[in-house]
């Protein structure tokens, strides 16, 4: 919110990585990263602090399963996939991310994140698998992520917010990044 800045991603199956870019106010893109990946996998939303970038991967791999309830989905759940939540600056290059392997999850939304002293915290719609033998329909359920960066290595804690199942949150833009008292969920 202070600069007016956008941060946004795009992400590749044939050549698996995740390209960062920034755009500046007046639209011009200032800020281009390539984040190599080893496997392709889908990746649906990401997480901004005023500090970094936080980037998500849940075990759903490109290709179709023939198990799975929708075979013609273009993509599955793999429970040996890789599961991982990485932190870069914000405004960084992709060989500064730092990755901690996390269990198997996956999340199509965060809400907000923020810093908080050397941790980020993120809250996101953690659902246990999706695109499974269960389908896509699996309850999401808020969940507080706290990533300690202090160390040499990542850690990595959750804590399940609500009971409630619930997606498709929204909070007040002019906290992006920031702690943010309110978000609004479905």
């Amino acid at each position: 919110p202070d600069t007016g800045r956008m941060h946004f991603f795009g992400y590749s199956f044939v050549d698996p990585g995740i390209t960062y870019y920034v755009a500046e106010p007046d639209g011009s893109i200032s800020h281009t990263t390539r984040i190599a990946l080893d496997q392709a996998v889908m990746i649906h939303d990401f997480a901004i602090t005023d500090r970094d970038a936080l980037f998500w991967l849940g075990p759903v791999l490109f290709g179709p399963d023939p198990d799975a309830l929708y075979p013609q989905v273009p993509f599955h759940w793999d429970p040996d996939g890789p599961a991982r939540v990485g932190v870069m600056p914000l405004g960084g290059t992709g060989d500064q991310i730092r990755w901690v392997d996390v269990d198997p999850f996956f999340v199509f939304h965060g809400l907000n994140a923020r810093r908080d002293g050397d941790d980020v915290v993120a809250h996101v719609h953690r659902l246990p698998e999706t695109f499974g033998r269960r389908g896509d329909l699996v309850a999401s359920h808020l969940t507080e992520w706290r990533i300690g960066t202090g160390g040499q290595q990542l850690t990595f804690a959750e804590q399940r917010v609500s009971e409630l199942p619930m997606d498709l949150p929204t909070h007040d833009r002019r906290h992006t990044g920031r702690g943010s008292r309110h978000g609004w969920c479905v």
